[in-house]
């Protein structure tokens, strides 16, 4: 059972990001053009929310009452084109939209910035396993859930079985690498920005973070960078855990490094991390 102050703390981050806050709706009031409008994009399970709390913190943006947009709902609100197209500047749309050239050449022309955030397939493989688990109306759900325990499961999902609907991972990564090096995208890696808390660095955070809001044409003092730093890791979304970067370790025994390395070693490669079966 959620406690009070967690639904407390839970009600103030919504307020926030959404643009709720007194702060919030006097910069949306006066409204600055110049400020960026940015489409986050995130491969899901790499830490959507992470990159949304670090972008919300900035005291001028702010995302629309929209939700992360992606293949299962994005059809039930608009285009491609009419999301970017309806766009204010400071607004902030999370999604998980797969990379094309006729999506990046949108953003070209509407001068949408975006942010693209993935994280060690390893990681995504076992947040996708946790989610998968919870949510029995996903098509994967009963296949994974009549194998006998969790390390079965994870074979499954390693393996991808696409007639049970457990997805191919290669493919599913596919999707997205073309966002890694695009024009006008700020491109990060989950652990680069997680922070010592979630068992990275400090000083990697602060200078993604900072590199980050440079790209989007935001002055942020260096001040102002730490408490973004500070406040940006933790709970708030229904879909937090843990948010630590070798978590994936306590799940991996040395068969799974190698199976994974066996189907995965290529993708790891491309990605630039190290191979699951030395690692």
């Amino acid at each position: 059972m959620i406690d009070i102050r967690t639904k407390a703390r839970k009600f103030g981050y919504d307020l926030h990001r959404f643009g709720l806050t007194l702060p919030k709706l006097a910069a949306r009031i006066q409204v600055d053009d110049r400020l960026p409008r940015v489409l986050s994009v995130s491969v899901p399970k790499s830490g959507t929310h992470l990159i949304q709390r670090v972008l919300l913190l900035h005291r001028q943006m702010y995302r629309p009452l929209v939700p992360t947009l992606g293949p299962r709902n994005q059809s039930k609100w608009l285009t491609h084109e009419q999301v970017l197209v309806k766009m204010k500047p400071g607004q902030v749309i999370s999604c998980h939209f797969e990379y094309s050239e006729e999506l990046h050449k949108l953003l070209l022309k509407y001068n949408v910035q975006a942010t693209f955030l993935y994280r060690d397939p390893r990681a995504v493989l076992v947040s996708a396993l946790h989610y998968i688990q919870e949510q029995p109306a996903l098509s994967a759900h009963d296949y994974l859930m009549s194998l006998p325990n969790e390390r079965e499961r994870l074979i499954a999902l390693i393996k991808g079985v696409d007639e049970k609907g457990v997805y191919n991972m290669n493919r599913h990564f596919e999707k997205f690498i073309g966002w890694i090096g695009a024009d006008q995208v700020f491109t990060a890696r989950f652990e680069d920005l997680v922070g010592g808390r979630g068992g990275g660095s400090d000083q990697l955070q602060f200078e993604t973070i900072e590199g980050l809001f440079r790209q989007l044409g935001l002055y942020v003092s260096g001040e102002q960078i730490e408490r973004i730093c500070e406040a940006s890791f933790g709970g708030g979304t229904p879909t937090f855990r843990q948010g630590l970067i070798r978590g994936w370790e306590q799940y991996f025994d040395a068969e799974l490094k190698q199976l994974f390395s066996e189907h995965h070693g290529e993708l790891m490669s491309r990605l630039g991390y190290a191979d699951s079966s030395a690692s």
